[in-house]
């Protein structure tokens, strides 16, 4: 099966995520997931350190799609964990290889 490609464009750039500590200096984590023909999930990695209980919120998630095939792909996109969300092609055939941007917001709070 095809593997999912996750590039970090904020605060990072490049394959590998931020830490939790350049996670700490900023609001948001942006991300470009490219899918292959057949890719179906991948996660994105945020660092964020949010409670697992989600006693301190959870992340707002944004997406456009930047590039898709001729089939076209309505993802979906859960969290994971206190660090993590995944997305997922509901399709995973011909033609369905796309990109999706993310912005992964930090949950607000009047003490940030």
């Amino acid at each position: 099966m095809a593997a999912a490609v996750v590039t970090y464009r904020y605060p990072v750039s490049g394959a590998t995520p931020p830490t939790q500590i350049q996670a700490s200096q900023v609001n948001q984590v942006v991300a470009d997931v490219v899918f292959a023909d057949g890719a179906t999930v991948v996660n994105v990695v945020h660092n964020m350190q949010l409670s697992a209980t989600g006693t301190d919120g959870r992340p707002e998630i944004s997406w456009d799609i930047t590039a898709s095939g001729t089939a076209l792909n309505q993802p979906v996109i859960a969290i994971v964990d206190a660090n993590t969300v995944s997305i997922t092609q509901t399709l995973g055939s011909a033609n369905t290889g796309a990109t999706y941007r993310l912005w992964i917001k930090r949950p607000y709070s009047s003490t940030r």
